[in-house]
């Protein structure tokens, strides 16, 4: 499953037994337990920072169905930074249809045609004027949380210090690859949110170069995801179809192209990240 802050025994402990004690106090326990009795509170502090360094939904989001809208509040989260993302530079590209492929879901999910309003009640609408919308939306969104998330990034670094030596591979799977994914992931969607608006305003240079900038954190994540494959979990993130990550990078890589060439060869209008996971 995706990056996640918990084990299944923390989650079943609570709906076992309810919160029994504060949220600080639950941390530095688990911390304690998990990364040893030094770790609990530097540990616990990059739990509280990582909780609130996630951006939320606004309700009533320009381009979906406004009768069966995302719920207003959701946070974001790893795969929504790529569904956009994915869906800005395609959407940047290509000319609609889009097709909206069932991926990884059960068979009978039917294929969705995006951008022609052909389904007035599905979520996801893509009408004209969605990458504008969905552009300004997160370089505002996503620049305000990047610097939450580099604090969670610092802290979560320096508290590695503390952890006990035999579980700092699992504080590098369990903390800094979650928080890799989740702190690159904001800053890729910030990046290809300007270079798709800068493109459209005809700075294709600019545009260009953030989109350059983004090979550094698709790198670092894939560092991290290696770093996360020990022992056992070899080839834990093998073919990474959760959040669709390699698929970003494919897709700016052809944005580069098509800023060089927007008469070479482009890629099909199909979006392939729904039902992931």
């Amino acid at each position: 499953i995706r990056p996640v802050a918990m084990t299944a025994k923390a989650v079943m402990d609570v709906a076992w037994g309810g919160v029994k004690q504060s949220d600080d106090a639950y941390y530095r326990t688990w911390s304690a337990t998990e990364f040893g009795a030094n770790a609990a509170a530097p540990v616990a502090k990059v739990y509280e920072e990582y909780f609130k360094a996630f951006s939320h939904l606004p309700a009533g989001i320009p381009g979906h169905s406004q009768t069966n809208p995302p719920d207003a509040g959701e946070e974001y989260g790893d795969q929504l930074y790529h569904s956009e993302a994915q869906q800005l530079l395609l959407g940047t590209m290509v000319s609609p249809p889009y097709y909206l492929l069932p991926a990884q879901s059960p068979k009978w999910t039917p294929v969705h045609i995006l951008g022609l309003h052909l389904e007035p009640d599905f979520w996801i609408q893509m009408p004209p004027t969605w990458v504008v919308d969905t552009s300004a939306r997160e370089i505002k969104v996503c620049g305000e949380a990047q610097p939450r998330w580099d604090q969670v990034w610092k802290d979560a670094l320096a508290a590695q210090a503390s952890v006990a030596p035999e579980r700092r591979n699992y504080y590098e799977a369990e903390m800094l690859t979650m928080i890799a994914i989740n702190r690159d992931s904001n800053h890729i969607l910030y990046l290809v949110s300007q270079a798709v608006r800068d493109y459209r305003a005809g700075d294709k240079k600019k545009a260009r170069a953030e989109i350059e900038e983004t090979f550094k954190d698709f790198d670092e994540i894939a560092r991290y995801e290696k770093m996360a494959e020990y022992g056992k979990w070899k080839n834990w993130y093998r073919g990474e179809w959760l959040d669709g990550i390699r698929h970003t990078r494919q897709l700016a890589e052809a944005f580069i192209r098509f800023i060089d060439d927007p008469e070479g060869t482009l890629p099909a209008p199909v979006l392939s990240d729904h039902w992931q996971g």
